[in-house]
């Protein structure tokens, strides 16, 4: 059996890494952000205060140095995440030696242990789905999107085991509500088996988001140190695109974009990621 799945959605994509390491230490960040949040909240009230020490008391630190404080213990949490992922991505051969698993692979080699999967565990894409939903954002789909389009030398390797991939992140949905976990922007079509009728789908799009829609982002990525890419195969547009600026080099491109971005250059836009998948 067959089938496709097409994903569309108004959303960014960012790196697995970032997005898993920053979901694990999702629960250990809150408390601190809490904190944080207070000072900074009384900062501006101006009626931060304290009962002892003298002028230089925490009270009369600007509010520059806190959000430094911020960043500080989120770069040292995320740090240890990422420390134990690359562990957990590391194969132990029998001669003692190590190497990344996605690097045995890449060299043509077998690795010689069992290849871990980045995100499919039932409790990282449930840290990820809980991360999200605090910031009122949604996984459009739990398919990692390949940094460079497979080959059929590599159609075996699943990117669920491949950190060099990203996510589609996305606004919810009113389905999102009902389920969080549902993926309220995949449609699926099944091929027929053995010359059965062919499956097919098709629906209306809103195209319609918040106004203040590219701003959603901000937030996850900025406080959280979530690493933006930008992931493309080409553009489909209509006639008037012309006028947008779009070359018929953008139009189609000859290999995958997959380049991080600085903060300042993301822009949220709509996506359709497309998925084949066969289970026989």
């Amino acid at each position: 059996m067959c089938a496709a799945h097409a994903i569309f959605a108004y959303g960014i994509t960012v790196t697995t890494p970032s997005l898993v390491n920053a979901a694990d230490r999702w629960p250990s960040l809150q408390g601190p952000f809490r904190f944080f949040d207070l000072i900074a909240l009384r900062k501006r009230r101006d009626t931060l205060s304290c009962s002892i020490g003298g002028p230089t008391t925490a009270a009369s630190l600007p509010i520059e140095l806190w959000d430094v404080a911020r960043h500080r213990l989120v770069d040292s949490e995320l740090k240890d995440a990422a420390l134990s992922l690359a562990e957990e991505l590391h194969c132990h051969s029998s001669d003692g030696s190590h190497k990344h698993v996605w690097e045995e692979y890449h060299t043509g080699g077998i690795a010689p242990c069992y290849y871990p999967d980045v995100i499919n565990s039932i409790a990282s894409l449930q840290r990820i789905h809980t991360l999200l939903s605090e910031f009122s954002l949604h996984l459009a789909t739990d398919e990692p999107i390949r940094a460079d389009m497979p080959s059929s030398a590599s159609v075996w390797w699943d990117a669920k085991h491949d950190p060099d991939t990203a996510l589609f992140v996305v606004l919810p949905s009113k389905l999102s509500k009902t389920n969080p976990r549902t993926s309220p922007f995949t449609i699926t079509s099944e091929c027929g088996e053995y010359g059965g009728p062919k499956g097919q789908s098709i629906y209306d799009v809103s195209l319609e988001v918040p106004k203040n829609a590219e701003q959603c982002f901000s937030p996850l990525l900025r406080l959280l140190h979530v690493v933006p890419v930008d992931v493309s195969d080409g553009a489909l547009a209509h006639l008037c695109a012309e006028n947008a600026g779009l070359s018929d080099n953008q139009l189609v491109l000859r290999s995958r974009r997959f380049e991080v971005l600085d903060l300042t250059e993301v822009k949220p836009s709509w996506k359709l990621f497309v998925v084949d998948e066969t289970s026989w």
